[in-house]
């Protein structure tokens, strides 16, 4: 198993034996957890559009926006059904999750002024609590946050 690059955090799906990596273009890769065999790559789509209508996506607007807004190294599994990837968004101060099966955004949960956003690392999920890091005072903060579907 080659993580994406030297500072990619992996997750764990427990359910599936999997883990996921987030890489530099917001893709997520898929290894066996047992074999560290790539399995897939999942496209996280991080552009607002219709969802009926894929003709309007653009795949490196949509690489732009990640490298532009997201935490480029840490993503979450939640095992949440349908909702199962997240990812930290520090220019928006939000978390999205993200459908396993189709990579679209379903729900964003909206973190509280000051909360602490990294562009990269120090972005964490355990219990039902999203946790983030405030890097100079070495802080760990969590939040249980209300789910908003979109």
């Amino acid at each position: 198993m080659n993580q994406p690059s030297e500072q990619s955090v992996g997750v764990y799906n427990y359910k599936e034996k999997v883990l996921y990596f987030l890489n530099s273009e917001g893709k997520v890769e898929v290894y066996d957890a047992k074999t560290a065999e790539y399995i897939s790559t999942i496209e996280l789509k991080f552009m607002v559009i219709d969802r009926e209508d894929n003709d309007n996506y653009d795949e490196d607007e949509n690489i732009n926006l990640f490298n532009e807004q997201y935490n480029s190294t840490s993503m979450v599994y939640t095992g949440i059904s349908g909702a199962e990837l997240g990812v930290l968004n520090h220019e928006k101060n939000r978390i999205e999750l993200y459908s396993i099966r189709n990579g679209w955004m379903v729900r964003q949960l909206n973190l509280p002024y000051g909360a602490p956003v990294n562009e990269w690392m120090n972005f964490a999920f355990a219990n039902g609590i999203y946790f983030l890091c405030e890097k100079t005072e070495r802080i760990w903060y969590g939040y249980k946050l209300g789910l908003k579907n979109l």
